[in-house]
């Protein structure tokens, strides 16, 4: 260690004092301003003053953080509680000055060469040089923490950073927000920027915003980093003057702030909670679940792709994983979140599985997701020899991970589908040992807006690799999103989403009156007029499916993002409409590509057969009337057909919206055409509701068919919907939907209707 450079550096350290706290507070001694918005400011030096005392040390405002060696590399000791018992071997070189006359030094020790934070705003970064030997991790970093009493907004304002003076090195600062402090200048999660000194060079420090949640610390992180040339042990130190303002704003009643580090539970074993809580408080309401969705085999070739499981909750490891319990994994996987509740591992398995971080909204309001900031850990690059955490090499970049966001299953970011990839961006040069095509390790993006949520409605944020063909490996992802919700909002334009795969669950009974029920039409006796629709009273648990008769060879059946028809027995399901208002039908990506697939005939031809079959047909129901196609009876999805965008069976769903009214029933029908032979058909439709009396007139049919004419019965009826009664007492329609004339008065009623219906300008 070298010991040499000592003279004529006490004093100069002694003259700083770090200025840069990050922080929202709460009680304030160090008050400088309230405005009529309740937005309280601090200047860091003014709170330095004040600190004449170890006690005065931990009523301050501000808490005051520092790295020592150790307890490892850069792990953090909290100064704000100075006077607690600490192991006897270790010494801290800092120290905090408030006056020329008064200063505080964390336990009694010589300060030496190392930190001094000023209330003259002139401070000092550097490291320890006392009992250290070459090589060794040494103490260097410091950082300032303000601690939300509350949620609110913390600002930090713009201003000049001056250098003063150095030995050996530049400054490094970066700006961070958590319930914990990592003080490594080697995690890139801080965002570190480096100024270079030059003795009375300026910088113009960039003002900072951050949304916290009560118990939330912003952080200003500092780091005396070695010049070129410089070994990592030797002595260093820079000192510079920066001041600034941080000022602390609650937040309105009205916005609500959540982020799961913050909210992160353990239960009484000391296990991570995966249940959601919503309760009338804030501070009680937890509002995230861990969730994951499996991929598709590779063996398929659809590396990545969803799979026909549904998404799932992440359940406790097994003990010869993770003894603690104190990480959630999706099974067999290393994929999921530990105790910290802000890591993130999406693996292969070897496809990888999509983790999700799952949000229950408390309230109706606009959603915004912020903090979108990413740190990759240890993973393949250059700089390491493209090899893994256990030194495995893997011959390519780790290219990061894509996200998405959806609502109650719906895509609602990207709003075009896809995946958003802006926290997954490569060098474009050479960059610190990083080759071209590396990825950057910490990124950050935009902030989401615009998402209107009512109260239970289900975020999900949800991460996978942006390139699925990759074999390689990221230990951990760090990932801390924010969503805050405005419950000022309007939400006229709310839209309730209700996507069948989300909504399926064969433990809940089929019932004429559910939101989505499900249905097999019997058309042995005729395909329109004859047709007799009947709730589907099975279960087959063996392949977890809604089914007309599980001891029938042509049981047609519905499963969780599939259809099933089969000869003279089609498969539909019905959306009953609870509130006036306009109607779109769309769908989600599903395996295999498109969001239409015959995933049986498409997987046989994938793997070489020559099978081939006449796809099947599908219409859309109002009442029992034919809504759509508009120009023939049936819409086709005949592999090979015009509409086949793979050519082995995979096609696009064009969405469609239709004016409806409270107690109208819209049903889809699929149909196996002439043979029912490998028909399993892949479609995971979603019903977006606006309800609206603004209510737009529905196109009339093209192309009418004869046998789509309704039968006149001689019984009357309240009401009738896509094939059941839509409450007990519409029973005029006797089992509705079971019976050979089910779609009587539609037409007397869509007279009366049309009447209340705009058309769409």
């Amino acid at each position: 260690m070298k010991n040499n450079k000592k003279t004529g550096l006490i004093s100069l350290i002694i003259c700083g004092i770090l200025a840069i706290a990050g922080a929202f507070g709460g009680f304030s001694r160090t008050k400088v301003k309230a405005d009529g918005n309740g937005a309280v400011e601090y200047k860091i030096s003014r709170e330095i003053a004040k600190i004449d005392s170890i006690s005065a040390l931990k009523e301050n405002a501000f808490s005051f953080y520092s790295a020592v060696y150790w307890c490892g590399p850069y792990l953090q000791w909290e100064y704000s509680s100075l006077d607690r018992s600490v192991d006897a071997g270790v010494v801290n070189y800092s120290q905090i000055k408030a006056s020329e006359e008064v200063s505080v030094t964390p336990m009694g020790a010589e300060v030496g060469v190392n930190t001094v934070f000023s209330y003259t705003g002139t401070h000092t970064v550097g490291r320890a040089e006392s009992g250290e030997e070459e090589g060794a991790t040494v103490d260097r970093t410091w950082a300032i923490g303000f601690t939300a009493p509350e949620s609110g907004t913390v600002a930090i304002s713009a201003q000049t950073l001056t250098m003063v003076t150095s030995l050996n090195a530049d400054l490094s600062m970066g700006f961070s927000k958590g319930a914990r402090v990592y003080i490594d200048p080697s995690d890139a999660s801080l965002n570190w920027k480096t100024y270079e000194f030059e003795s009375g060079k300026t910088y113009q420090i960039e003002a900072k915003e951050f949304s916290v949640s009560k118990g939330e610390t912003v952080f200003i992180n500092l780091y005396a980093k070695a010049q070129d040339g410089v070994e990592d042990w030797e002595e260093r130190y820079v000192s510079f003057e920066y001041d600034p303002i941080i000022t602390f704003e609650k937040t309105p009643d009205t916005t609500h702030i959540f982020n799961h580090m913050q909210k992160l539970s353990i239960d009484e074993n000391g296990a991570l909670e995966n249940n959601v809580r919503i309760t009338l408080e804030d501070d009680t309401t937890y509002p995230f679940s861990y969730l994951y969705r499996s991929t598709a085999g590779a063996d398929y070739g659809f590396a990545g792709q969803e799979s026909g499981l549904a998404v799932s909750e992440m359940a406790k490891t097994t003990a010869n994983i993770d003894p603690t319990g104190l990480r959630l994994y999706a099974p067999e996987t290393y994929s999921g979140f530990i105790e910290t509740g802000v890591i993130a591992n999406v693996s292969r398995s070897p496809d990888p599985v999509n983790v999700i971080l799952g949000f229950t909204s408390p309230y109706d309001g606009e959603l915004t997701i912020s903090d979108l900031a990413i740190n990759y850990g240890f993973y393949p690059n250059n700089k390491n020899g493209y090899t893994n955490i256990n030194g495995k090499p893997m011959g390519s970049a780790y290219k990061g991970c894509a996200f998405r966001v959806l609502l109650n299953g719906k895509q609602v970011w990207p709003k075009n589908g896809g995946w958003d990839k802006s926290l997954a961006n490569l060098y474009q040069t050479a960059t610190d040992g990083y080759a071209v095509g590396d990825l950057i390790k910490a990124q950050s993006t935009y902030n989401i807006e615009g998402i209107k949520v009512r109260k239970y409605d289900e975020v999900y944020f949800e991460l996978t690799r942006a390139d699925l063909t990759t074999s390689e490996d990221c230990d951990t992802i760090t990932i801390n999103p924010t969503f805050t919700i405005d419950t000022t909002a309007d939400m006229s334009d709310y839209v309730y989403y209700t996507t069948v795969s989300d909504y399926f669950d064969i433990t809940n009974a089929n019932t004429a009156d559910s939101l989505i029920s499900y249905w097999g039409v019997d058309v042995k006796e005729g395909l329109y007029k004859r047709a007799r629709y009947n709730l589907m009273g099975n279960i087959d648990f063996a392949s977890l499916t809604y089914t007309t008769d599980i001891m029938e060879d042509n049981a047609s059946d519905i499963g969780w993002n599939y259809f099933r028809p089969q000869y003279g027995e089609d498969s539909a399901l019905s959306y009953t409409v609870r509130e006036s208002g306009n109607l779109t039908i769309s769908a989600e990506t599903v395996f295999r590509g498109g969001n239409m697939a015959l995933w049986e005939m498409f997987d046989l031809i994938h793997r070489g057969s020559g099978i081939e079959t006449d796809g099947v047909r599908m219409r859309i129901e109002i009442n029992g009337q034919r809504a759509w196609p508009l120009d023939s009876a049936w819409k086709e999805y005949v592999p090979k057909g015009a509409n086949d965008i793979s050519g082995k069976g995979v096609f696009y769903f064009e969405p469609v919206t239709f004016g409806v009214l409270p107690g109208d029933v819209v049903t889809i029908r699929v149909n196996c055409g002439e043979r029912s032979l490998y028909d399993g058909f892949n479609f995971n439709p979603i019903f977006g509701l606006h309800a609206t009396n603004d209510i737009i007139t529905n196109p009339s049919i093209t192309l009418s068919d004869p046998a789509d004419e309704p039968i006149k019965t001689e019984t009357p009826t309240e009401s009738v919907g896509g094939g059941e009664p839509t409450s007990e007492k519409k029973k005029g329609c006797k089992n509705a939907i079971g019976v050979e004339s089910v779609w009587a008065i539609t037409a007397l009623l869509a007279v009366v209707r049309i009447k209340r219906r705009k058309t769409i300008k």
